[in-house]
């Protein structure tokens, strides 16, 4: 028997993404609209489908296309997202130049710019876009389930096998936050998004002698998360892949983790960018040290954001949670 992943993965999204694109083709600013609705979450879990079968198959091509697309509008969107956070938090400081305040502004609006000509250059607003992805996914042939739980179950092997060799290079001994921390939180970030993705054709297994073991990273915050709360697994025969539940959340504290140094890390990287940009300061050193001096109290040392990030990231590796995750 065969998963019809066309109607039980894609579809629901692509409506989504569809009913979300009518109101933006009637807004003044498609763009605003979108990134207000959230347009990205939708667009995140179609581009974690389209790496899944760009790497398992079927039509490894025509996925590799898909996701293609699916990115370019989620970049675009991380960076409207990106300038917009940066903008409101430094808004209120005082000492930070209104040239500097200007930049995050401006790179706002042009990568709104950027985004409007990407969705009526390429059909995303008139729906034409849409209508072409569902067609083309509805005529995959796609694998019967047994053989799909085993190339899920390969995908993930591989995965978690990349990312351990990833951490144990020299460029994440954590000491840049962008090459480092971001990336190795994204990669980690794959592995939680297609399990949402992929819509009950992954299960969550309690092993009790984890509990324990995991303690310190199952708090009640991240039980709780919606992001763990995964869609009720299909029928046992048709072989739903199993993940430890205690590790899929010490996953989740991870990501949640890394992603406050990360933001604490790029919020002095980021102003550090528009002072020398704007004040055409050629010292990196320099502009580090200005940025430090304009958030004031509110200024992180890099060094403890990277060393905080190593330490967490070390204890993440010691656990073995990588390892244990597929059962």
């Amino acid at each position: 028997m065969k998963i019809e992943q066309d109607k039980e993965q894609f579809t629901p999204l692509l409506l989504q993404i569809s009913a979300l694109l009518t109101k933006a083709r009637e807004a003044q600013d498609p763009a605003q609209l979108l990134y207000e609705k959230n347009f990205r979450a939708p667009l995140f879990q179609l581009e974690a489908l389209s790496r899944i079968y760009s790497s398992t198959g079927p039509k490894k091509k025509r996925f590799t296309k898909l996701k293609i697309k699916f990115k370019r509008l989620e970049d675009l969107l991380g960076q409207i997202d990106y300038f917009d956070a940066f903008a409101k938090q430094f808004s209120g400081n005082a000492r930070i130049p209104e040239t500097v305040l200007a930049y995050f502004q401006s790179n706002k609006e042009k990568s709104m710019q950027e985004l409007n000509k990407v969705l009526k250059d390429k059909g995303w607003l008139d729906g034409s876009q849409v209508s072409k992805i569902g067609t083309r996914i509805t005529k995959v042939d796609w694998k019967p389930k047994a053989e799909h739980h085993a190339r899920l179950l390969d995908l993930y092997q591989t995965e978690t096998g990349r990312i351990k060799n990833f951490a144990d290079g020299e460029q994440v001994s954590f000491n840049d936050i962008e090459a480092g921390i971001h990336e190795f939180r994204r990669k980690l970030r794959w592995l939680s998004i297609y399990a949402q993705a992929l819509r009950g054709c992954i299960k969550l297994v309690a092993v009790e002698k984890e509990r324990t073991f995991l303690k310190n990273y199952v708090t009640d915050e991240v039980a709780g998360s919606p992001y763990n709360k995964l869609p009720p697994p299909e029928n046992e025969r048709f072989y739903p892949l199993a993940l430890s539940k205690y590790d899929f959340y010490a996953l989740s504290w991870m990501i949640e983790k890394l992603g406050i140094l990360k933001d604490q890390g790029l919020a002095i990287l980021a102003l550090s960018k528009a002072i020398k940009e704007t004040d055409k300061i050629k010292d990196d050193r320099e502009v580090i040290i200005r940025a430090d001096q304009y958030l004031g109290d509110q200024a992180i040392a890099l060094d403890n954001v990277l060393a905080d990030a190593n330490k967490i990231k070390d204890q993440f590796f010691k656990d073995r949670v990588l390892e244990n995750l597929v059962i």
